[in-house]
């Protein structure tokens, strides 16, 4: 039997987006799409995250069997936004969309923003004003109950409930604010970023690093920049096309960790002289600057880079004692014909045996 969440996905029609009103914006939403996706990659959920369809951010619980499925509204001001914005530009009417072609199943709908949420009394006719301020993921019902007199809360939620075509969407509403900041947001997606990372490897240094960060936004700005509205829309085509998953972050990490060379050449001098017991024929000084050139010529040329990367991995190495794992590597390399012609190996080859050494 096909999944309930499936079925509705295969056929809601994408609405039309008209994107963020200024690069910042755009550059602010993609960071949030990343930040909500790597919180879910550290749960270790074998989710779905549709980036530009149907929401900012869609979330899927599963990729295969999916139980729930929640809607983010991202959106970002230098001043609070009232509840009277939210409904006059619409933003109420598009989360009451995706609610409503997602009834039957577990659905939310979540306005996320980096301001406060403000309930004014002017405009609503309360008693006071009120003030949503909070971190935290919070069901805009509750909120309204803890917070307002019951008056209140009466004349709020009839407000909102007239601006909705179905009264009970109201019950899966939901408010929450980000501490992402429009000024700092990439450097606090890079924290994040890295604390998770560095717990996977902690040798990946700070340009690894950034490399990530800016392979991750990258996917994310392509599946934002991928138009999706086909005659019949296809749910494995759908992920495909503007889905992220957890594998795809690991791609990233894994092409990158392979890629990137060690900024701190001590350490890898270290390495080579100590563990691998490994004797330069030249002085310290000469070898810091040949690394150097080997860094940027590596980059330069990351297919050949990569080439020679593939066929080390395919050497069992686990057979070999460390004392002789430098030169099994090096005559392997050495006798296949394309390899041991190629610039890269004959110059930096030294280099790129350590250094796959040191990360292994």
């Amino acid at each position: 039997m096909e999944n309930e969440i499936i079925k509705k996905l295969n056929i809601a029609k994408p609405r039309e987006f008209s994107g963020a009103n200024t690069v910042n914006a755009y550059s602010f939403q993609l960071d949030i799409c990343a930040y909500l996706i790597l919180e879910l990659v550290k749960q270790k959920k074998d989710f779905v995250a549709l980036v530009d369809y149907l929401d900012d951010i869609v979330i899927l619980d599963d990729e295969k069997n999916p139980t729930s499925i929640i809607f983010y509204q991202v959106k970002t001001s230098k001043n609070e936004i009232s509840i009277s914005q939210i409904i006059s530009n619409n933003w109420l009417s598009y989360m009451e969309t995706n609610l409503n072609n997602f009834k039957g199943v577990n659905a939310k709908s979540i306005f996320l923003t980096d301001s406060t949420i403000e309930f004014y009394k002017r405009g609503l006719k309360t008693s006071q004003n009120y003030s949503f301020s909070d971190y935290t993921l919070t069901k805009l019902q509750q909120y309204l109950e803890y917070t307002c007199t019951p008056a209140d809360k009466a004349l709020i939620e009839t407000k909102i409930k007239s601006n909705l075509t179905d009264s009970t969407n109201y019950n899966n509403l939901y408010i929450s604010r980000t501490k992402f900041t429009t000024a700092d947001h990439e450097n606090q997606l890079l924290a994040e970023l890295t604390n998770y990372l560095q717990e996977i490897d902690n040798r990946i240094d700070l340009a690894a690093l950034k490399s990530i960060y800016d392979g991750f936004v990258s996917k994310l700005r392509s599946l934002c920049g991928e138009s999706y509205k086909p005659p019949l829309i296809d749910y494995e085509d759908l992920k495909l096309k503007k889905g992220f998953r957890t594998s795809n972050l690991m791609e990233i990490f894994n092409r990158v960790k392979s890629m990137m060379i060690p900024i701190d050449f001590q350490n890898v001098y270290n390495f080579a002289t100590t563990t691998l017991n490994y004797s330069f024929n030249k002085n310290f000084i000469k070898l810091k600057e040949e690394y150097r050139d080997f860094g940027l010529y590596a980059q330069k040329n990351q297919a050949t880079y990569s080439l020679i990367l593939n066929t080390i991995s395919q050497i069992d190495i686990s057979s070999c004692n460390t004392s002789n794992l430098f030169e099994t590597i090096y005559n392997v390399l050495n006798s296949n014909e394309t390899i041991s012609q190629l610039e890269l190996f004959k110059k930096y080859y030294e280099y790129i045996i350590i250094i796959f050494i040191y990360k292994v």
